[in-house]
């Protein structure tokens, strides 16, 4: 006989209603789930997946409680799969391995972010826009950029001056000419959403000083401002 946990719906204040139970499958916490894709296969407890996804819980309680559950994800590479769940297992009572710093999550976001996106891990997003704001890497803002093109609330000073640095930086000698230059940033530009575009901009106005560039960024800036 399978076993339910009971949830009651509370009425309003003054309502006539009766309370009515509403069944969900249990889960223990020390139910597993077995990650895997092509290459390898990881055992994690479900209530951690859980909890930093409805999607995964979603997924993890309607599975047949009478059947061990697997969760395949073979559409990502095996760092994609071990740095996600790193991110997911930090505030675990039983993760192995080291706490991890702002480096570390500034450093994983490029790799994390294909599984946060796809199971709409809400709070492990929150994570990596903090740790792309006090220690931002283009890579890692390129790829929360492309997991919602019209936010772009969450980008502070540092980040957005990462990003200008990245669309400007023309120092490469591959960009021998001013129009060269122009035409690299150009490009660059038009792989951003037009939200994220009216940010940078605006910042650019208002907020960024020369002394935040280097001389020739602030040239080639210049240049395309005008």
């Amino acid at each position: 006989m399978r076993n339910h946990m009971v949830l009651y719906k509370f009425p309003r204040v003054g309502s006539s209603v009766k309370r009515r139970p509403v069944f969900a499958h249990k889960m223990e916490d020390n139910d597993v789930v077995v990650v895997k894709n092509d290459e390898k296969e990881w055992t994690v407890r479900c209530a951690i997946l859980c909890a930093c996804s409805a999607v995964l819980d979603g997924i993890l309680r309607d599975s047949d409680p009478d059947q061990s559950k697997v969760l395949n994800m073979e559409d990502v590479s095996v760092v994609n799969v071990e740095t996600f769940l790193s991110l997911a297992t930090m505030t675990s009572h039983d993760r192995n391995g080291e706490v991890l710093t702002i480096s570390d999550l500034s450093r994983m976001t490029v790799s994390a972010m294909p599984l946060v996106h796809k199971y709409d891990c809400k709070a492990l997003l929150k994570i990596l826009q903090h740790a792309q704001n006090e220690q931002p890497n283009i890579e890692g803002i390129l790829a929360i950029i492309d997991h919602d093109q019209e936010a772009s609330q969450w980008m502070s000073e540092q980040a957005k001056l990462c990003l200008v640095k990245h669309l400007f930086d023309t120092r490469d000698s591959q960009y021998p000419n001013s129009l060269q230059k122009r035409q690299r940033t150009e490009h660059e530009m038009k792989k951003l959403p037009h939200a994220i575009l009216a940010k940078l901009f605006i910042f650019t106005m208002t907020d960024l000083k020369p002394k935040h560039l280097p001389s020739a960024d602030a040239r080639t800036m210049a240049a395309n401002t005008h």
